[in-house]
């Protein structure tokens, strides 16, 4: 089972609307670093958030780069710790889903669910901040859907993204399935 409370922990849970630094074709983001850019209102709606809340995540939904940041400027995204964590909710929702259906497609060596939590974890850890990991991220993808999780530890130990910090504390996380091997 993905422990979404690691990925909470990595992320943090923002009330406050803001843009990620290093993210140059980023969003506005909300909450558990949910990219109010890649969302239409229908989406939402469709999620099941309440109207009340899609109208106050409305006027950044879709808008990259200086657009976001100007919308921000404009109207600061403020909403309440409830409203946040309903939005993780769904967020948590979309991760598991979309790598329960592409595992399959993969080179997988084991069903997604019968992977050692700390797997499943890291996987989705990765999946939250890069989005579809088979072309953001081919080379761990491959590792992760092939069983390499020595290769996948140092794969995270070496990243080379702006968030050595996250890819090392995924690394220990999977360090504790690799001890038990």
């Amino acid at each position: 089972m993905i422990d979404f409370n690691f990925i909470e922990q990595c992320e943090g849970l923002h009330c406050q609307g803001y843009i990620p630094e290093h993210h140059h074709e980023a969003g506005v983001h909300i909450a558990c670093g949910l990219d109010l850019s890649v969302y239409r209102k229908h989406d939402l709606l469709t999620h099941g958030l309440p109207e009340i809340l899609v109208a106050k995540l409305s006027p950044y939904l879709g808008l990259k780069n200086h657009a976001a940041a100007e919308a921000l400027r404009n109207k600061p995204l403020h909403i309440s710790e409830k409203e946040a964590q309903l939005i993780n909710q769904l967020f948590h929702h979309q991760v598991s889903s979309r790598l329960k259906r592409q595992w399959p497609k993969s080179y997988r060596t084991v069903p997604f669910e019968n992977l050692p939590d700390a797997c499943q974890t890291v996987v989705a850890s990765v999946a939250h901040q890069y989005g579809n990991l088979s072309t953001r991220t081919p080379h761990f993808w491959h590792q992760c859907t092939t069983g390499d999780w020595h290769d996948v530890y140092n794969n995270l130990m070496h990243f080379g993204d702006h968030y050595p910090e996250r890819r090392q504390r995924e690394a220990r996380l999977l360090s504790q399935c690799l001890d038990n091997q």
